[in-house]
């Protein structure tokens, strides 16, 4: 099996799907971290259950399996009673809610698994140079692998506050922080894989090389934030999420995936010690801390690329208020047509005369609320390209096809058939309601007839 191209096996049947879910020691390892998690099954490959959900006994992940569920996601949080979330809490709500997180560091790479492999690798062996020795890994079942430590692993409070509290605060520093600490020697090790990388490792303007032009790993961690299930399908390659051994990463090959080869004898997360994980976590606090102070300086003494550039359109910034429903139901959250989604975004807001400082703060947002986050690179990318233009365009048209109504986000309300562009609905509607009922109107002047010349008010 070619190990530079992810495979793409056959689908199985239901039936095959169904007897090996229904394996005693697969069940097993897969129940084992479903406790306190909310589980969002993923059924006929197509559409996800109702959230919130959660498996609290075996009977539950059976009963999922035999209605055709394909692959499972559980939360990377853990909650005192999942099935208490709604998307509809303050932060406060589910602070308090929240009992724990597991750190979870996604590796993705578009360039090929070897790379994927060789960050794992690096992250292992940073995680343990912080005394962290209980460390799970696993394959994505596509083209990346997940590094794990349990969320026993951490102290249950820093300077008082806590743990469950810091999130995803701290977790979002945590991967920064080891990041910035594997970034020399990854692109050494990236560079040893393939010479000619490097010059996709470049960047404008700044000599040193960057690995994280090529391989994502996940850093825009969101509430409900979810990853896919140890032994659990990836229906994009019908491959399985393997657990693997921390010291056998490098030996992993794809073939090792197949369900029909998955022996069933790792667990994930199933190991730790307590507060093993403590001096990372004091040195990314130490590290981040250093990170604001660094970038209140470069504010102060740098003007942001984005800032203040505003390009030709209404007078005023549209706000929020005056978005039409499938801009609306795009910013809570899209579950496909994501890249769709951001041209759409970018479009709509730059035509609404808002700047790109606060496009790119709104998307970020925007991204974390995504059911599965798109790399923050290509939000960076298109709002590089977009801020090249002299004029904004229009996002597309509301009966375009591809767009609002494939993307099932086009819920038209009394206004919408006055209009053909979203963008046209949200300035439209600024204008009424900006408007206002009491202003006087100004009498036009009587045209003379006589008059060779008539004058306009």
């Amino acid at each position: 099996m070619d190990e530079k191209t992810v495979p793409i096996m056959d689908r199985p049947t239901p039936e095959q799907i169904k007897q090996y879910y229904l394996r005693p020691e697969i069940l097993k390892h897969m129940f084992s971290i479903c406790h306190n998690k909310e589980i969002a099954p993923r059924f006929d490959a197509s559409f996800y259950g109702k959230r919130p959900a959660s498996a609290p006994f075996m009977g539950d992940l059976e009963y999922m399996v035999k209605q055709k569920a394909t692959s499972f996601h559980g939360s990377v949080e853990l909650w005192k009673n999942p099935m208490a979330l709604s998307s509809e809490l303050k932060k406060i709500e589910l602070d308090s809610l929240r009992s724990g997180w597991d750190f979870i560091l996604d590796i993705d790479c578009d360039e090929g698994f070897e790379y994927a492999r060789v960050t794992a690798m690096l992250l292992v062996s940073a995680l343990e140079a912080f005394g962290i020795n209980n460390i799970s890994a696993k394959f994505s079942g596509s083209r990346g692998i997940h590094v794990a430590v349990s969320h026993k692993s951490f102290p249950e409070k820093i300077n008082g506050v806590p743990i469950s509290r810091m999130y995803p605060e701290l977790p979002r520093n945590m991967v920064g922080f080891l990041r910035s600490v594997i970034k020399k020697k990854l692109t050494e090790k990236f560079i040893e894989i393939d010479a000619s990388v490097a010059s996709l490792l470049k960047e404008d303007g700044v000599d040193e090389l960057n690995p994280y032009n090529i391989i994502d790993v996940e850093e825009n961690w969101g509430v409900r934030h979810l990853f896919r299930l140890p032994y659990s399908f990836n229906e994009k390659t019908w491959l399985v999420s393997k657990p693997i051994q921390k010291d056998k990463i490098v030996d992993f090959r794809y073939d090792d995936a197949r369900y029909d080869k998955v022996k069933g004898d790792i667990g994930f997360l199933q190991s730790w010690e307590e507060d093993e994980a403590s001096t990372l976590v004091l040195e990314t606090m130490d590290w981040a801390d250093k990170q604001e102070e660094i970038k209140e300086k470069m504010q102060k003494n740098k003007k942001s690329a984005y800032e203040g550039k505003r390009f030709d359109g209404p007078l005023a910034k549209v706000e929020d208020t005056y978005f039409p429903p499938c801009i609306v139901n795009i910013l809570n959250g899209v579950e496909d047509g994501r890249k769709r989604a951001i041209f759409i975004l970018i479009n709509f807001f730059m035509t609404c005369g808002w700047g790109l400082r606060e496009i790119e703060e709104e998307l970020l947002e925007w991204n974390k609320r995504n059911q599965d986050p798109i790399k923050t690179v290509y939000i960076s990318t298109q709002l590089n390209y977009a801020s090249q233009r002299e004029k904004p365009i229009m996002p597309p048209n509301c009966q375009n096809k591809g767009y609002y109504k494939d993307m099932k986000v086009c819920v038209p309300n009394a206004f919408c058939p006055k209009i053909l562009n979203p963008a046209t609905y949200a300035i439209k509607k600024a204008g009424v309601f900006d408007k206002g009922k009491n202003k006087k109107k100004i009498p036009k002047k009587p045209v003379t007839k006589n008059k060779k010349e008539v004058k306009k008010d």
